[in-house]
């Protein structure tokens, strides 16, 4: 699953082909941006928090994950992709959202 996340703050989940826009600037990352990675078997899912790491992940969201006994890492973007590409080429069902600026 590849999600792929604008400057300006919406983007698409989708298989890199299109996907439906998801908005996450504020007030950060919400249960519902991520339910698409699980729906599609992700057991864990890679979040970053931008560039500067102004972009936060809810405690619902978190909840919500900690509730589907799914594993999470949070990052700076460039270090969440290299996470994301770690697991995904040890074959672990991974799922991300990468937020590029901020």
């Amino acid at each position: 699953m590849l999600v792929r996340i604008s400057n300006f703050g919406r983007g698409a989940v989708g298989n890199g082909t299109g996907g439906k826009p998801v908005h996450i600037m504020c007030p950060g990352i919400q249960p519902s941006d991520i339910e698409e990675l699980l729906n599609n078997g992700s057991k864990t899912i890679v979040l970053s928090r931008g560039m500067w790491l102004a972009l936060k992940t809810s405690k619902e969201t978190l909840d919500f994950l900690n509730e589907k006994n799914i594993t999470v890492h949070i990052a700076e973007t460039r270090a969440a992709s290299e996470i994301y590409n770690d697991l995904a080429s040890d074959g672990e069902a991974v799922g991300g959202l990468f937020h590029s600026t901020c």
